[in-house]
């Protein structure tokens, strides 16, 4: 009875284990405006892998309701880059008055089952209003290029600014936040050689773009 009980307890943990719908990784969604384009990216990792469950794709969802199914990592809306793909710019944006929650699940087997999610991201709606910062209100970057850091000068306040860090490929790779004074020291940190594009947004509805150069 004892070796009985031993081993229906080790199937129900291979069960167990061999069942596991692994989740994504590192879900990412970001947000800006340049006029009169609302921008964003969304992206994640690959679930860990399974010996057991083939990855079909993924199923993304706008609060609990089901949005999409695609297989790759990403989906992306950046006419303000130079992306004129419609796909995903305007659909994807237009629901629930503009605020819900995002999620992405991983779809397993031909039966379609899917993975539980680990985390999501917020979309606060759509920006408006934004006003493109005059000539003489300017922001310089030194130096420019750079290898290990620069500094972002400005002649007035930030007023509580952000700022991203898009690559080449219009992907988010840094976000700054409630920055005020008027110079700001940025580390390279993990940026890789390229050229990246600095989008200020300040509080007092202003926003400017640079040019960023990184060299090794």
């Amino acid at each position: 009875m004892k070796k009985l009980f031993l081993f229906i307890g080790f199937t129900l943990f291979l069960n167990a284990a061999f069942a596991q719908r692994y989740p994504i990784n590192n879900l990412q969604f970001n947000q800006w405006y340049v006029t009169p384009y609302n921008c964003y990216t969304l992206s994640w990792m690959p679930p860990d892998s399974s010996l057991t469950d083939t990855l079909l794709g993924y199923n993304i969802y706008r609060d609990n309701n089901f949005y999409r199914f695609t297989t790759t990592t990403s989906q992306q809306c950046i006419p303000c880059l130079g992306d004129t793909s419609t796909a995903f710019c305007g659909s994807f944006m237009q629901y629930n008055n503009g605020h819900f929650y995002i999620h992405v699940t991983a779809v397993y087997n031909s039966a379609q089952d899917e993975s539980n999610y680990a985390d999501s991201a917020e979309f606060q709606g759509l920006a408006i209003g934004l006003n493109e910062m005059e000539p003489d209100e300017d922001i310089s970057v030194a130096p420019n290029p750079f290898i290990s850091s620069t500094t972002l000068y400005s002649n007035r306040s930030f007023g509580n600014a952000s700022i991203t860090i898009v690559n080449s490929m219009g992907q988010c790779v840094r976000e700054m936040k409630h920055l005020d004074g008027q110079s700001f020291n940025l580390e390279r940190q993990d940026l890789n050689s390229g050229i990246y594009t600095l989008k200020f947004v300040g509080s007092n509805d202003w926003f400017i773009e640079r040019k960023l150069v990184v060299i090794n």
